[in-house]
């Protein structure tokens, strides 16, 4: 079930939408269809007195049995039969609306001479064994319904004194509740509804992913900034929101690299200055100790203005074609010795909006880490159209797993001695 629901906001919402409105619509209908049939048989049983009180009247100007029969024809229809007997249909009055029924037949009567009413309605007449007394009357009189069906009203009239007027309405045939004209309209409601809920869900999920595109461009070290003049109040004030998440973020990450390539910068200045009065020293042991510290100082300083300048923002954005990028790397370390391979690319080509030079430093340092700890290192590319990874495979002692997260942070080293000899200022994942 999960997998055939929708993953985006405007297809849930739609598939909600669709779900309510097709519910509201069958119980609608079901209403509908019950309402219907009760005012069609209402209908019905009105046209029934009326029919019946002018066959009576009608009866009771004539006694010729040819001209009976004729009328009793006359007035029957499919639904209607209509016949003579020695006894009612009816053996005795029915109660609930069946009285009212017959008030009204009486009311129609009235002025015609004296009538005797009885009227039933429902399942009624049905004996323990055999036919019921209504279908076998009519069987009896030589006039048989199409269809045994258990009649909707009943009615007995007293048109002489052995002689009743009998009439059976018969219920139609129940109908399928729903039939093409429902199920047409439930189509075009569902289509109508959908496309006003695409439409508008659209209007209103855009900004969102206007907010989702400019997190991802944040991400890559672009300026973004979202418009919060669109959409609903709750979008622009997290339009404005994020705006100002932004800029703090770009403030406090521009103070932070000002403030690390100064104090690199005005450190080369006594590092220089301490150096010159190391070579003053005259004891030679003291003075080459001396000039090893300086040289790591000033590499730790170098080291700064370089993770300074690789963090900076200021490069643009572009898309690179990183399997090209990678074998330009392999081919550099390969033209220095190292042995450096890539493996072919199976998807084709992966082409990934991001800072060039950062990206190519980063992947660079990664590289001549491997050649430096390794002896060499094997390179493999590959991307789902989700996610890229580079794995970069060496013959190297490796890291500790408590390390494998902080070796993205600036100056973390996996060697532990911090020897300026077996190592610089960490991995450079920090770019």
């Amino acid at each position: 079930m999960s997998r055939l629901w929708p993953r985006s906001m405007t297809g849930q919402l739609v598939a909600i939408l669709l779900l309510a409105l097709v519910l509201a619509q069958l119980a609608t209908f079901a209403i509908l269809q019950g309402e219907r049939q009760s005012t069609v048989e209402a209908i019905g049983r009105e046209q029934v007195l009326e029919r019946a009180a002018a066959l009576a009247r009608l009866l009771d100007e004539t006694t010729e049995p040819v001209e009976r029969r004729r009328a009793l024809r006359a007035f029957s229809t499919r639904r209607l039969r209509f016949w003579l007997a020695d006894e009612a249909v009816v053996e005795e009055q029915g109660e609930g609306p069946a009285v009212r029924l017959a008030r009204k037949l009486a009311d129609l009567l009235e002025g015609e001479g004296e009538h005797e009413v009885l009227t039933a309605m429902g399942e009624i007449g049905r004996q323990p064994h055999g036919m019921p007394r209504w279908h076998r009357q009519l069987h009896d009189a030589g006039v048989e319904p199409r269809q045994p069906t258990d009649p909707g009203l009943l009615v007995a009239i007293r048109v002489g004194p052995e002689s009743w007027l009998n009439a059976a309405m018969l219920l139609p045939p129940e109908r399928p509740a729903f039939g093409l004209a429902p199920l047409v309209a439930l189509v075009a409601a569902a289509l109508a509804v959908s496309l006003a809920a695409v439409l508008g869900l659209r209007r209103l999920t855009r900004p969102l992913a206007a907010l989702a595109a400019a997190a991802d461009a944040v991400g890559r070290g672009e300026p973004v900034e979202l418009p919060a003049d669109r959409g609903p109040v709750e979008i622009r004030r997290t339009a404005t929101a994020f705006n100002r998440m932004q800029a703090r973020i770009g403030r406090a990450m521009a103070e932070r690299t000002r403030l690390l390539a100064a104090v690199s910068h005005d450190l080369r200045t006594p590092i220089t200055t301490l150096r010159l009065r190391a070579e003053m020293v005259d004891d030679p042991e003291l003075q080459e100790r001396m000039l090893a510290t300086l040289d790591e100082m000033q590499a730790l300083t170098e080291a700064g203005l370089l993770l300074a300048r690789g963090t900076s923002a200021d490069e643009p954005t572009a898309a690179v074609d990183l399997g090209a990028l990678v074998e330009s790397l392999a081919a550099d370390q390969a033209d220095l010795g190292a042995a450096v391979t890539v493996e072919p690319l199976e998807s084709g080509r992966i082409v990934l909006r991001c800072r060039p030079l950062a990206l190519k430093r980063a992947l660079r340092n990664l590289v001549e880490n491997a050649v430096r700890y390794g002896g060499g290192a094997r390179l493999a590319l590959a991307g789902d159209g989700q996610r890229v990874t580079l794995t970069i495979d060496d013959d190297g002692p490796g890291l500790p797993e408590d390390l494998l997260e902080r070796v993205f942070d600036p100056f973390v080293r996996g060697e532990a001695s911090r020897s300026p000899e077996t190592g610089g200022a960490g991995l450079g994942l920090a770019i």
